[in-house]
């Protein structure tokens, strides 16, 4: 199977996090979303160490042992990379919030458990959802506008409070090794039986962690209804249905992650490597200026406009009549000759 290329040499560097462009993202639906993701990646990709390096042992070719040596780095770098963000989403931006707490803590925790066999299809399929939500987003990111966010206000903050930049070099390096997982259940002999009941174990997992999490983010953050927040996040955009024919693609016996295409990896490796070079002694820039409205849902930016627009209209509408008033009666007071 061949594997995809680490198309960058990715440098394993501390991010360092704007704390005040955190706050501002706060009632962001996109960064809610991050925010979670961040959560629980990091108890996700202990499991996977874990249970990778238990099959090391067992695998007879060199190649796919160097392979799962290398998930392993890139997942413990993952982990200490995205610690510093956690520590301050839980305790700065988002404190007091049980679903998030239990989130980051009880990932995966339920499948301590499982046969070692049940375990690599779990962190198999755990890997391919990750390519999937990482090839829908940047797919759609790269043939449009390559911006985060609508709102060129919201799309800065969520670069110069380094999470955008952060997603992008963990996506660059998830695809790179996309396929070690497979290929390891692959060696050992897993059946697509047991790879479908893996996928199944990943989705109930996070409908049941992540779900309660994003919840409580839009209730208490957006005051508003998670059915919009959906709408907002994944399908104006189009990635839930991206993201959907990806993941079912999983079933289907043929699938081999590292040949599926992923045209956009030469650019976001460039922009990955770019952004090294810019930043290379680790600082984030200072919050832009920007009003305050501009950071709120993007819901209340069109009620706030359409708002604007009628007062307008009936400003307009008033001027109209009055001077119409004002013409009936001029007309009125001219005497016929």
């Amino acid at each position: 199977m061949a594997p995809t290329p680490r198309l960058s040499p990715v440098r394993r560097r501390r991010f360092r996090f704007c704390l005040a462009n955190l706050r501002q993202l706060r009632a962001v639906p996109q960064f809610h979303l991050l925010a979670v993701t961040s959560l629980l990646s990091s108890p996700a990709e202990r499991y996977l160490i874990a249970t990778i390096s238990r099959w090391r042992a067992v695998l007879q070719t060199p190649t796919l042992k160097a392979a799962a040596d290398e998930l392993v780095r890139d997942e413990s770098a993952h982990i200490q990379t995205h610690e510093p963000l956690n520590e301050r989403l839980l305790g700065q931006v988002f404190p007091n919030y049980n679903s998030l707490r239990r989130l980051h803590t009880q990932m995966f925790r339920r499948f301590q458990k499982l046969s070692p066999r049940q375990a690599l299809a779990v962190c198999a399929a755990y890997e391919f959802a990750s390519d999937s939500i990482f090839s829908a987003y940047f797919s759609r990111f790269y043939a449009g506008t390559r911006r985060h966010h609508p709102d060129p206000h919201i799309h800065n903050a969520l670069i110069d409070s380094g999470v955008a930049p952060l997603f992008m070099w963990h996506a660059l390096e998830e695809l790179s090794h996309r396929h070690v997982a497979h290929d390891i259940a692959m060696a050992v002999g897993l059946s697509q039986t047991e790879l479908g009941l893996g996928m199944v174990r990943v989705v109930s997992e996070l409908v049941y962690l992540q779900f309660p999490a994003l919840l409580e983010l839009v209730s208490r953050e957006q005051h508003t209804n998670l059915l919009r927040f959906m709408w907002a996040v994944f399908v104006e955009p189009g990635v839930v249905s991206s993201f959907a024919i990806r993941l079912l693609r999983w079933f289907d016996p043929r699938i081999d992650p590292g040949r599926l295409a992923a045209k956009f990896l030469p650019e976001l490796a460039k922009d990955v490597s770019n952004f090294q070079r810019t930043h290379a002694n680790g600082q984030h820039q200072a919050p832009r200026a920007a009003p305050s409205v501009a950071l709120r849902p993007r819901m209340f930016n069109r009620l706030q406009q359409t708002f604007k627009q009628t007062r307008q209209r009936v400003r307009r509408a008033r001027r109209h009549l009055k001077n119409f008033v004002a013409d009936l009666g001029s007309q009125k007071s001219v005497t016929p000759t």
